[in-house]
């Protein structure tokens, strides 16, 4: 497999959290509460500073056609609001023009604050598409849930009508694993596409508080999304796309790791740059400290991209046990995700915790990719 690296990729992707202060308080937060509450904003002389690291590393290791993926994360970006944005975006195009690189960019955000002035900046500087996140019973407004879902739903019917696209991520809990027609039955209405990622204890926030509490089962997880794939699968013209899935069948048609929470090649590609200017893998692990390559506000990219921790998750595939080296579908799946090794192990080298998820689900969708019966859209 030819993994696109830092080191060599056409394609490279930074999520940066220019701050990690939020106005939610999500069950399943791997933000730091401290960090929720009074996480410093960036100007933009330390968003120049970050830049700058990237371009001197651009500039003494060049690669014809290279892309810069820019995603803001956080905390909540938007609270940074629209003229930062306005500011900075044109910054980077001109820092990695000058090195001959191209910039493309997302935004990730709980909506709350969209309006028509974030709207403009989302076509202007974002190709009119934003990303989101919808957790059945995760996310409060005044202590309500449902307020949390009827803003929210305003929020993006308001996107929509403005002509943006919307990608959503939920986040499977106990709250919806016994109704998954609800939830593909919703995105389908919606008519957009969604992302799914298990509840897990990640980072140092919300999430280890509240696993015991809302979180599922591998068996469960397994059998939640087998129904959302047979919905997906049976469903003549869907509105939807289960984004996860679909990547599981892409990977099981062309032999290729399913990538992105499944370990194919988070270290190799991405990197997260905190608001602190701590560097790691993942924007779940971003407030792990044990997880941590060093500062950009202090040191070099090309000594960071060294990292001890970073060589350790590119070692993983030779550490993990027998069982996962001998599986049929160790090619697709590459010991699952890290992150979730890490929340519920306590060591990235060992197999995903939602191995049996994978297990049951992998040879379901290679049945149906070869036969007549899988999805239209597949």
């Amino acid at each position: 497999m030819n993994v696109q690296t830092w080191e060599s990729g056409q394609a490279v992707s930074v999520w940066i959290k220019p701050t990690e202060r939020c106005q939610l308080r999500c069950k399943h937060c791997f933000v730091n509460e401290d960090l929720l509450r009074r996480s410093p904003r960036w100007d933009l002389a330390t968003f120049e500073r970050v830049m700058r690291r990237f371009q001197e590393y651009f500039a003494r290791h060049p690669v014809p056609g290279r892309q810069f993926q820019l995603h803001w994360h956080g905390g909540e970006p938007t609270l940074m609001g629209p003229e930062f944005y306005r500011a900075a975006l044109p910054l980077a195009w001109r820092m990695l023009r000058d090195v001959g690189v191209t910039l493309s960019t997302t935004l990730q955000t709980n909506l709350l604050l969209i309006d028509e002035p974030w709207i403009a900046l989302l076509k202007q500087h974002f190709k009119g598409t934003v990303g989101t996140s919808f957790d059945w019973g995760l996310r409060h407004v005044d202590g309500s849930w449902e307020r949390f879902r009827d803003r929210w739903l305003a929020k993006y019917r308001q996107c929509r009508e403005a002509g943006l696209q919307v990608g959503v991520i939920t986040v499977v809990n106990r709250s919806c694993i016994d109704i998954p027609d609800e939830v593909y039955d919703f995105f389908n209405d919606l008519g957009c596409t969604f992302e799914t990622y298990p509840m897990a204890p990640w980072g140092e926030g919300n999430g280890k508080a509240n696993i015991g509490e809302y979180g599922i089962t591998a068996e469960q997880y397994g059998r939640w999304l087998l129904r959302i794939w047979t919905r997906f699968r049976e469903d003549p013209e869907p509105r939807t796309q289960p984004v996860f899935l679909q990547r599981i069948a892409r990977a099981l048609q062309h032999g290729e790791p399913v990538g992105n929470h499944m370990a194919g090649d988070c270290a190799a590609r991405n990197l997260i740059v905190s608001t602190d200017g701590t560097v790691s893998y993942c924007p779940a692990l971003a407030g792990s400290r044990e997880h941590i390559y060093g500062s950009l506000l202090e040191t070099d990219l090309e000594t960071l991209l060294k990292s001890r921790i970073r060589m350790l998750i590119f070692k993983r595939q030779t550490l993990l046990p027998e069982e996962c080296r001998a599986c049929r579908w160790r090619h697709v799946c590459r010991g699952g995700c890290p992150a979730d090794a890490l929340g519920f192990n306590g060591d990235v080298t060992t197999k995903d915790p939602y191995c049996e998820t994978y297990l049951t689900i992998f040879p379901r969708i290679a049945h149906d990719i070869g036969t007549t019966v899988a999805p239209a859209a597949v």
